[in-house]
C-alpha cells in the first residue's frame, strides 16, 4: 500500500471514530412543550423568558415559567375568539414606557445598549410581539374578570 491510500484509510477511520462519538451525545436544537389552541410553546420560550425575567432580578423555575406562558397563550387565544385587539399606538406607548423604565435603571440609552448589545430600535422590535401579547392576555384577563361578582361571605 502506497503512502496515500494508508493516509486515506487513516482519514475515513478518523472520520468514522468521530461521528460515532457525536452520535453518543444527543444534540438539542429546539422543541414544542406545550400547544394552546393554535399557539405554541417552545423549549426555547421558556428560557428567553426566564432570561429576560433574571435580567430584571426575578428568578422562576421552568415549569413555573411554563405555567406562567402557558396562560398567557390561553388567554391569547380565546381573545382571538372573542375579537380583542390592541392598536399599534398603544403598543408603542407601552414600549416606550418600558424603555424610559430601563433607562432610568440602567442611567442612560447608552449604558442600555452596551448592556443589551443591541441598539434602541432593535430592542423596541424585539420587545413589540411580547408586548402585544403581553397586552392582549390583559385585556383578555379584564374581560373575564369585569363579570365577576364575589360577595363577602364567598370570599371567606
Amino acid at each position: 500500500m502506497n503512502r496515500m491510500q494508508k493516509c486515506f484509510q487513516a482519514s475515513i477511520l478518523f472520520i468514522i471514530a468521530f461521528s460515532t462519538n457525536a452520535q453518543d451525545k444527543p444534540f438539542y436544537v429546539d422543541g414544542i412543550v406545550a400547544e394552546i389552541g393554535d399557539q405554541i410553546i417552545l423549549r426555547s420560550d421558556i428560557i428567553f423568558q426566564k432570561q429576560a425575567l433574571s435580567q430584571e432580578g426575578k428568578e422562576l423555575s421552568d415549569c413555573e415559567m411554563l405555567q406562567e406562558i402557558s396562560l398567557e397563550k390561553l388567554l391569547i387565544h380565546h381573545a382571538a375568539i372573542d375579537s380583542i385587539e390592541v392598536t399599534n399606538e398603544e403598543i408603542d406607548e407601552s414600549i416606550d414606557r418600558r424603555i424610559q423604565q430601563l433607562v432610568s435603571q440602567i442611567g442612560s440609552e447608552r449604558k442600555m445598549e452596551e448592556y443589551y448589545k443591541k441598539s434602541i430600535l432593535m430592542i423596541k422590535e424585539e420587545m413589540r410581539p411580547l408586548m402585544k401579547n403581553q397586552m392582549i392576555s390583559q385585556r383578555m384577563q379584564m374581560n373575564v374578570a369585569e363579570n365577576v361578582q364575589v360577595s363577602p361571605i364567598e370570599v371567606a
